[in-house]
């Protein structure tokens, strides 16, 4: 006998575990006939496993983050330089390019992490290895009309003043997460938990938009919670003086994640 996530990922159903367990958890995965939504759920291998829909069309589940802020966010993405700030496996220049856009420069502290099926892509620049601190608008070359950002460790704030110092008049969609704005205010295991916390974390960051000149444009929260179980915020970011309140988002986001 064998987990169903782990057969899914040995068989090459999906390159990782957490791939596997993200979509029998969305109920796309059928045992015998049976939709298993249970990722230990014991298998045999003889047993005939049917793939009934793909609940993630992109290479990480960061896509599917990206694809509800340019729905909610009524974002067209064609015909726009766009820059991908910690790309990482490529789960937002994946939803980038699904979504028609054709010019991307991805960038990431990392070496080796961008998608294989996304490597060498023809409508993608990639810069391994690179802090975009230390990033110029001589080594970036392009007119930029939209960011996405997905960092991870570090406050988001100096990447987001270092890019508007570029480009000013860039829209940025940022995945915020307070666990990285927040401070002492974790779990032991690196969680925010309390809604007070969400709220002092994006009470902090507006105020700090405002301090550089810049204005929160739209809020929503994300779909799906990161990798530690910590819930996430999805906002537009502009120099543009337009304003939506994070009140309702925060509401949202613990009455249904």
């Amino acid at each position: 006998m064998i987990r169903l996530d782990q057969f899914l990922m040995e068989k090459g159903y999906f390159e990782t575990r957490n791939q596997a367990q993200i979509e029998i958890k969305n109920n796309a995965i059928s045992v015998n006939g049976k939709i298993i939504n249970k990722p230990s759920f014991k298998i045999n291998e003889t047993d005939d496993i049917t793939i009934n829909k793909t609940y993630n069309p992109y290479v990480s589940k960061g896509g599917l983050k990206l694809e509800k802020a340019l729905k909610e966010f009524n974002i067209d993405v064609k015909n726009k330089y766009i820059i991908d700030i910690g790309s990482s496996t490529g789960g937002f220049t994946d939803c980038l390019l699904k979504n028609g856009a054709t010019n991307i420069t991805c960038i990431d502290v990392g070496n080796n992490q961008l998608h294989d099926s996304l490597r060498g892509h023809h409508d993608i620049s990639l810069y391994e290895q690179t802090n975009f601190l230390n990033t110029d608008k001589e080594l970036l070359n392009k007119p930029f009309d939209l960011a996405v950002m997905d960092v991870s460790f570090i406050s988001s704030r100096k990447i987001i003043k270092h890019l508007f110092s570029m480009f000013p008049n860039i829209t940025l969609i940022l995945l915020f997460k307070p666990q990285y704005e927040v401070g002492k205010e974790l779990n032991k295991n690196g969680v925010v938990k309390a809604m007070k916390v969400h709220k002092k974390a994006l009470e902090e960051f507006y105020l700090y938009m405002k301090e550089i000149d810049l204005n929160v444009n739209k809020v929503t929260y994300s779909p799906l919670k990161g990798g530690t179980g910590n819930i996430e915020f999805l906002l537009k970011i502009s120099n543009v003086k337009e304003y939506q309140n994070y009140q309702q988002s925060l509401e949202d986001a613990h009455l249904y994640l």
